[in-house]
């Protein structure tokens, strides 16, 4: 065989030939790239012309202009790709939108404003909705001039909320100073909009108060958007519909580790990991949900908790999501406990329910229930984890979302090396002569893994190498001789979550 192929050997005549040729000399090891899918509602003036098609967006500009300002979607697109940077960056994010479920309904809160003599000083008072006096440094203040009529303060109150294109409502003041506020979209996920009012420091003869809400109906079909994951690999999946339903779907649509159906099945292997949040702050309520008994042996979904947020609950989704695909993306073995949500409301008193302490955070991670404190005016996450928690085991192998990011790395750098350097190459012998390419052996199969192996574990994502070398098995199928069966082992490195000192003490007894 000719050293060279840049001419033929069938050319005879005089010729130069120069090629160049696309291999691989440098088997590093490469990180899985992460890729976002965001779920989520339209505003209800964009619902008609919805095209529910995925669509990969660059800013949150695009966002609110092809879902509407405001809507589920946008809200989650501003905590992911912030007007002021950083959120995630250049990592893939891919938007699989929801129309309505029939009946769908908006959420409406009137609001009540009474000012007996009129406002008796002129005074600025700001409104607060789900949480937040701003967003995006557009401010909901309004001024409240002396003698104000309550008709007047509730134009005032209304024209606040419409001048403010990203807030998540609308609002049309009517008479005996009502105002009705009207959530911009129709759903289920339209029940927790918030209105609250601060006075700062002096009412000035004005009361503020929530008179009367309906709140929204409905949850969509996320059907048709799983529909559309085909050969993608989404990784990290963002589900506003914290929902028992809709969490059922996305477990039969995902499979498990050990299943043979879903993305987990070994012919497609492209899981995910969804999250959805919640603000409850009360330990039963929260693990009601994620310690069901068909849950505990399911990997797919993973809460966010938010305890008595104002916010949305989707918003925590967001947050967890932005730490989750910088982190995985970069450094796949780290996880992100001790990170902070980077744009989620936190309750004014400073308290979160049954998270602040140890012995509950414990009760609701050994639940399935992914933890937080608030520090330093953040929340922090403490754990993050699966649903996974099967009774009797004490060390779950697929409870945490990083264990289960660093075995989608190893899958995704055989599977590279496999089809790069493996697949259709003729399979002979260690000792077997030969003078022509595309050729595999045994002993060539096992260098490959133990080079992978040995990268990965530079890269902090597994230990022990001469574990994994001791178990290899690399042999021809016996019933299928274009068949090769291969088998390795290895150990998953762990992040320090707990750290014990014990530290003893005693009085000086000699001067």
């Amino acid at each position: 065989m000719a050293t060279s192929t840049a001419i033929s050997d069938s050319i005879r005549t005089r010729a130069v030939g120069y090629q160049v040729l696309n291999q691989v000399f440098n088997p590093q090891t490469t990180n899985l790239p992460m890729r976002i899918a965001l779920f989520g509602e339209a505003n209800t003036a964009n619902e008609a012309e919805l095209d529910t098609t995925p669509f990969q967006p660059t800013s949150v500009k695009e966002i609110g202009d092809k879902y509407g300002y405001g809507s589920p979607l946008f809200q989650m697109g501003r905590i992911l790709l912030p007007i002021f940077g950083g959120g995630v960056g250049a990592i893939p994010l891919v938007i699989y939108p929801q129309g309505y479920s029939v009946g769908a309904t908006s959420t409406e809160i009137v609001l009540g404003v009474t000012a007996a003599a009129g406002a008796t000083k002129t005074k600025t008072h700001t409104l607060f909705i789900n949480g937040r006096d701003n967003i995006d440094g557009k401010r909901f203040d309004f001024t409240v001039a002396i003698d104000d009529t309550t008709d007047e303060i509730g134009q005032k109150i209304a024209d606040t909320i419409n001048n403010v294109l990203y807030a998540p409502c609308t609002a049309v003041a009517g008479v005996a100073g009502a105002v009705t506020v009207t959530s911009k979209w129709e759903g289920l996920t339209s029940a927790q909009l918030d209105i609250s009012f601060e006075t700062n420091g002096d009412s000035a003869g004005v009361v503020y108060a929530e008179t009367s809400r309906t709140d929204g109906a409905e949850t969509p079909d996320i059907s048709g958007a799983l529909n559309y994951f085909g050969n993608e690999w989404n990784t990290l999946v963002i589900n506003p519909y914290s929902v028992e339903s809709v969490l059922e779907i996305l477990e039969t649509a995902n499979g498990t580790p050990e299943s043979t159906t879903g993305r987990y099945v070994t012919t497609l292997f492209k899981p995910f990991v969804s999250f959805f949040g919640s603000t409850e702050d009360d330990k039963t309520t929260l693990t009601t949900l994620t310690n069901a008994d068909a849950r505990k042996d399911q990997v797919t979904n993973a809460l966010c908790p938010a305890p008595k947020s104002l916010g949305f609950d989707y918003e925590a989704a967001a947050n967890m999501c932005v730490l989750v695909a910088d982190i995985a993306n970069d450094s796949p073995h780290l996880g992100v406990g001790g990170m902070s949500y980077p744009d989620m409301p936190v309750p004014s008193d400073g308290l979160i329910g049954d998270m602040a302490t140890l012995i509950n955070r414990n009760f609701c991670m050994t639940r399935g229930c992914s933890t937080v404190l608030l520090q330093n005016g953040k929340y922090t996450v403490q754990d993050l984890v699966t649903t996974f928690f099967p009774d009797g085991v004490v060390s779950p192998k697929f409870q945490f979302v990083r264990d289960l990011i660093l075995d989608w790395n190893i899958g995704y750098n055989w599977k590279i090396i496999v089809i790069r350097d493996i697949q259709d190459k003729t399979l002979v012998g260690d000792k077997t002569p030969k003078r022509v390419d595309s050729t595999i052996s045994p002993k060539q199969i096992k260098a490959l893994l133990i080079g992978m192996i040995n990268n990965t574990e530079l890269n902090a994502l597994v230990t022990d190498v001469q574990f994994t070398k001791d178990s290899i098995v690399i042999s021809i199928n016996s019933s299928n001789p274009a068949r090769l069966d291969i088998f390795f082992k290895y150990k998953r490195t762990s992040t320090a979550n707990q750290v014990s000192t014990d530290a003893a003490v005693d009085f000086s007894y000699n001067l």
